[in-house]
This record gives C-alpha cells, structure tokens and sequence, in this order.
C-alpha cells in the first residue's frame, strides 16, 4: 500500500527506516517544541514536523524555502561527508556571515571553525548524524564571534534524501543579542 507524506508526495520511493531514524526524530522534534526559545527556531522546528513523512526522514527535496521566509536568514543547510566525517556549507544564511563575517559557504567547518572535534558545532552536527535525531542547544558559544557576548540557539534537523541515512543537516542559528 502506497502513502502520501504530509507534502503530498509518495513515499514509495522511501525505505523504512529503522525507528531511530523515524517515529524517534519526529518525536524528538515535536519535544523540543516545550524548550525552544525564540519564535525563528520554533518556525523552523513547526516546518519540520509539518514535512516530517514520520516513516523516514525528510529530505532536501521536502524543503520549501519559500514556506519559510522569515527565518532564511538564521539557516544553514550543510552536506554530510561520512568518511572522513566532513560538514560543508551548502548554504548559510546572511545573519549568519553578518555575525561570522565571513560567508561559510562552500567551506568544510573544519577549514572554517579549526580541525577541533571537541567544539558544540562539530560535537552536535556529529550527534544529529550518528543518532538521526534533531539536536538542540542555548548559551554562549564557545567559538569566538562578533557577538560572542551574547547567548545563541541553535537547532540541527536531519535531512535524509533517501529517508534513512541522513546526509544533510538544516540548521537554524540565533544569536540573541537584545535577550
């Protein structure tokens, strides 16, 4: 039996997955609705689950960015390189390198952030790769950046473009400066 995802496309073309990769990343998304903080990042994790099939993960495919204008500027969508683990920036959005100043994309986070797997960017992007499961972090960064003062949320979804094995990662990046 054939079904429709919530985008309204077959999933046929989709293998199950097996369920940390499924019913689990929904789950865990739909409970990170009572943490987040700022409207931006629950817009994001809202559109998430409004896309996620719950059988598999969503894909880049599943993605509108039109449906999401008000939040493109907080988000970057990263290509997942597994051996050696590599995260490149396909995408980074202008708050972003306004903060950074620098524009990431096209850049592993190695070449941009240092060689170091001991810092949150790396450390969570690892996570949401090995477990499929959004990640989510609040406080101050511990890489230095032009409002490095100032605490920052950020989320990380897993994208998967044949529903199990996840190959890229969306994120959205807030950096509260008035908070």
């Amino acid at each position: 039996m054939m079904s429709l995802s919530r985008t309204g496309e077959s999933d046929r073309h989709r293998p199950f997955a097996n369920s940390t990769h499924t019913d689990k990343s929904l789950d865990a998304a739909i409970k990170l609705k009572s943490v987040v903080r700022h409207k931006k990042t629950e817009r994001l994790l809202d559109y998430y689950i409004d896309i996620h099939p719950g059988s598999c993960l969503p894909g880049r495919a599943d993605i509108n960015p039109m449906a999401i204008p008000t939040i493109l500027s907080n988000i970057t969508l990263m290509d997942v390189q597994k051996k050696p683990c590599r995260f490149k920036y396909r995408v980074a959005g202008s708050s972003i390198y306004d903060q950074w100043g620098i524009d990431p994309t096209g850049l592993y986070l190695d070449e941009f952030m240092g060689s170091s797997v001991t810092i949150h960017p790396y450390i969570d992007r690892k996570t949401v790769l090995k477990t499929g499961l959004p990640v989510y972090r609040y406080g101050l960064p511990d890489i230095e950046f032009l409002t490095s003062y100032a605490n920052m949320e950020y989320l990380h979804l897993p994208l998967a473009s044949d529903g199990t094995n996840v190959d890229m990662i969306l994120s959205s990046i807030i950096y509260l400066v008035d908070a």
